[in-house]
């Protein structure tokens, strides 16, 4: 009899070691898959920021796109109020979807990113203040083209040409946003010219 109260008091032993055994394991789990559920819902995020800044970066390249086809439509000169005299080549593109491609607008004020946030005013992101930030900010930069003297282009970088001598502009949408852990940046550039 004595033999056998010393087996069962054993077993209770081993049955303590197997629920704490068990418990960890349990534990060591759901914190692996808490783990990789809360990285999978970050990069989700983190995605969805790249996909709404490369869509803002392609409609400031193709605001600036539709400025140049309507001054071509208008017959004014391809560059006007894209390229200006004074050699200022950041600016903020607002298109007003309502009103058509002839309603596009630039605003060259601003110098820097942080003065080129965005809005939300419902379905609509511009640069007017009177509605809910985004987090995004957006510049267009716009830099000419000019040609040497066998009419080949050269790329924008430090040379001088009079406005009416650029062939083209290179065109640099830069969107920003913050995202938990850093300053996130995405750039589009393409090339337009006079070519019509």
């Amino acid at each position: 009899m004595l033999l056998i109260d010393q087996t069962n008091h054993h077993q209770r032993g081993e049955t303590l070691l197997e629920l704490i055994f068990a418990v960890t394991v349990v534990l060591v789990v759901l914190t692996s898959f808490l783990a990789v559920f809360i990285s999978t819902n970050r990069s989700q995020v983190v995605d969805n920021h790249v996909i709404v800044a490369s869509q803002l970066a392609r409609e400031g390249v193709e605001i600036v796109r539709a400025i140049r086809d309507s001054n071509w439509l208008a017959g004014r000169p391809w560059s006007d109020n894209l390229l200006l005299a004074n050699g200022d080549t950041t600016a903020v593109v607002a298109s007003n979807i309502t009103s058509g491609p002839s309603s596009d607008q630039i605003d060259f004020t601003p110098e820097v990113l942080a003065d080129a946030p965005l809005y939300d005013q419902g379905a609509i992101w511009n640069h007017t203040a009177n509605a809910t930030p985004t987090g995004f900010t957006r510049l267009v930069t716009l830099e000419k083209i000019c040609t040497d003297d066998l009419a080949v282009p050269i790329p924008p970088g430090g040379q001088v040409c009079a406005l009416d001598a650029a062939v083209g502009a290179r065109v640099t949408a830069t969107v920003d946003w913050a995202d938990s852990d850093r300053t996130r940046q995405y750039q589009l550039t393409t090339y337009l010219y006079d070519w019509r």
